[in-house]
């Protein structure tokens, strides 16, 4: 009987893709898999302040490193998974759990911001109030689909054809610059800036029957100027504060949060008498305030418009030009008052 060779079942190629296929599985689920990594953040934490003065912080106030961390968890490429995380410690360190690859971004992140040192992002500002009709002719025709009854942010890119309709917006009758200032910060450090009046205006009157204390009249606790006045400051203008990165691809990232508070003018007073039979007049400031928080990317030098409606008609729109400087730039003006 004639017999033939047998051949050999290629069972070893499948043992060994059985073999890749695990180690394949093992490699991505480790990949996948969350862990605990802390990132020494103190030398990020000194504020940029221009004309701003602001509260003491408190124990119950969110650390510092806290708006580090949450710059990171919003601007995180990809977005952070439900169970990712990254959270400010008040001993200047951020915590974050995340997948390597989120880590790995954190770490590039971190190293790019601290490897030019003497870099700035120069971020130049302009508060607009128009008119409906000029928010007709101006911003309607570059939207796209964005509700006009909304608050909402647009990137433009900086070309020729932008700078012309800015150009134009600006000198629209019905356009009216509140302010223009200009912002100079380091990656990842807050800058604050503030631009108006601080007005002063009798809240109430201080009389013979109130405490006195060393010879002088106070009025709950508060001190009366020399004829009984007790006077009260309200800020007129707006201020803005902000937190800026470079990301790759040439882009910047911005969180910020503007407030504009508009101060009726004449203040409205009236006239009362006091218990020991004095004729005062009191004022009666009326104001609106608006206040607003967004984030943005954009490419670099490019401008983030941001239009938000009036309750007494017509539109705020704040622009926002953000350029990267490798080299620090000479310090802008202090802000002029209106």
């Amino acid at each position: 009987m004639n017999t033939r060779p047998m051949r050999a079942r290629p069972i070893l190629h499948g043992i060994a893709t059985i073999a890749l296929a695990a180690a394949s599985t093992s490699i991505a689920a480790a990949q996948d898999t969350t862990r605990l990594e802390l990132f020494d953040v103190r030398d990020l934490l000194d504020d940029l302040n221009a004309g701003i003065t602001r509260a003491k912080p408190d124990d119950e106030a969110p650390p510092e490193s806290e708006r580090i961390a949450r710059f990171l968890r919003t601007f995180a490429e990809p977005k952070l998974r439900d169970d990712e995380d990254i959270r400010g410690l008040r001993s200047g360190t951020l915590v974050a759990r995340g997948t390597e690859e989120r880590l790995a971004w954190i770490r590039q992140l971190l190293r790019d911001v601290r490897a030019k040192p003497g870099a700035q992002i120069d971020i130049q500002t302009s508060f607009v109030e128009l008119t409906d009709d000029a928010w007709q002719r101006h911003i309607k025709p570059i939207l796209d689909k964005q509700d006009p009854t909304s608050v909402f942010t647009i990137v433009l890119s900086d070309d020729e054809a932008t700078r012309d309709w800015r150009v134009r917006m600006q000198k629209e009758e019905g356009a009216m610059i509140l302010t223009a200032p200009r912002l100079l910060t380091y990656p990842l450090q807050r800058a604050t800036l503030s631009a108006g009046e601080t007005i002063t205006y009798i809240k109430d009157y201080a009389t013979k029957e109130d405490e006195r204390k060393s010879g002088e009249f106070f009025l709950d606790g508060q001190k009366a100027d020399a004829d009984g006045r007790i006077t009260g400051t309200l800020f007129d203008g707006v201020e803005l504060e902000t937190t800026a990165a470079t990301l790759r691809g040439d882009r910047i990232a911005l969180q910020y949060r503007f407030s504009l508070t508009d101060v009726k003018r004449p203040i409205p007073e009236f006239t009362t008498t006091t218990s020991a039979g004095n004729e005062v007049t009191i004022q009666l400031p009326e104001s609106t305030k608006m206040s607003l928080e967004k984030r943005v990317v954009i490419p670099n030098g490019a401008l983030a418009l941001t239009s938000a409606p009036l309750t007494k008609g017509g539109y705020r729109v704040l622009l926002m030009q953000a350029t990267r400087l490798d080299e620090p730039a000479a310090e802008p003006a202090a802000p002029k008052g209106k």
